[in-house]
């Protein structure tokens, strides 16, 4: 005989508590007075920021102020998380600065839009914005502070102050003592069109980078360098490899004999930190992060 369950309507019901995986990136100040801060942005919560000295935001917004900093305007630059279906990237805006915002030498038009994804920076004043592998056990802390003010020290926890009408709200946000123990290189372009750019490849971060004019791969984060019209789509990969006493990186020639480490052209072979890669009409120099 077949028995069919019938469910007791007092019965809660069966929920899948398992919540989501958080998409985003997080943004660390890597100079400047601020440096050491960083905010995350993430779908569907804070996707949008403006950054300033006294940022103001429309609905579904949030401010980070950079107080300390002089030669960025009230409300200076817009980052905003860009989510598809292969790739994570931020949407830099300048606001029609008066300093302007800039990747890598390149200044932004103002009231234009151009989009950074993983390693890529951005300065304005004396700030310099890395986009990183989000963090998601980043803690969030909110303090209310004047202009005047230093800034938070993320090494500690904020004590509770009482507001005023000269004070105004500042988002700031700590880096896990993790970022402090990094490994891994920053890749600093040297010649070429792309001179002053520079992308990370990081332990636990983007690790392999596809590097060409128009990369496409699956196993690597591409890497467009797509100014450089004497470059192979796919040019060459670059794996972050990390040992107890080196961090190198591998290099694999996918253009047929055109990758050179520093005199030596290189189908398979490895670059220290200080030596330079070329490809067509760029170099890339080995940093320590």
């Amino acid at each position: 005989m077949d028995w069919e369950v019938i469910p007791d309507e007092n019965d809660e019901p069966i929920v899948n508590s398992k919540p989501k995986p958080l998409v985003g990136v997080t943004v660390v100040i890597e100079s400047g007075p601020h440096k050491g801060q960083a905010f995350n942005l993430v779908k569907d919560a804070s996707q949008s920021f403006i950054l300033g000295r006294n940022p103001t935001t429309k609905e579904g917004e949030k401010a980070f102020a950079l107080h300390d900093d002089e030669d960025v305007d009230d409300s200076h630059i817009r980052l905003k998380l860009n989510v598809s279906k292969k790739l994570i990237g931020v949407i830099v805006t300048d606001l029609k600065s008066s300093g302007g915002s800039f990747v890598g030498r390149e200044k932004i038009r103002k009231g234009k839009d151009y989009q950074i994804f993983r390693g890529g920076s951005v300065r304005i004043g004396e700030t310099i914005l890395t986009v990183k592998k989000l963090d998601p056990s980043t803690v969030v802390t909110t303090t209310r502070e004047s202009k005047s003010s230093k800034r938070v020290r993320s090494s500690k926890k904020p004590k509770a102050q009482l507001s005023s009408g000269n004070e105004e709200s500042e988002e700031t946000f700590k880096v896990k003592t993790s970022l402090l123990q990094r490994r891994g290189v920053r890749l600093e372009v040297t010649e070429g069109p792309h001179t002053g750019e520079s992308f990370e490849l990081e332990s636990g971060g983007t690790e392999t980078f596809i590097v060409g004019s128009k990369p496409s791969s699956r196993s690597g984060e591409p890497l467009r360098l797509s100014k450089d019209t004497s470059l192979k789509a796919t040019h060459l990969r670059l794996d972050l490899v990390v040992s107890k006493k080196l961090t190198t990186v591998a290099v694999t020639d996918k253009s047929k004999g055109a990758t050179v480490v520093n005199r030596d052209t290189v189908i398979k072979g490895r670059a220290f930190i200080n030596d330079t890669i070329k490809i067509g009409n760029s170099a890339l120099m080995i940093k320590p992060i």
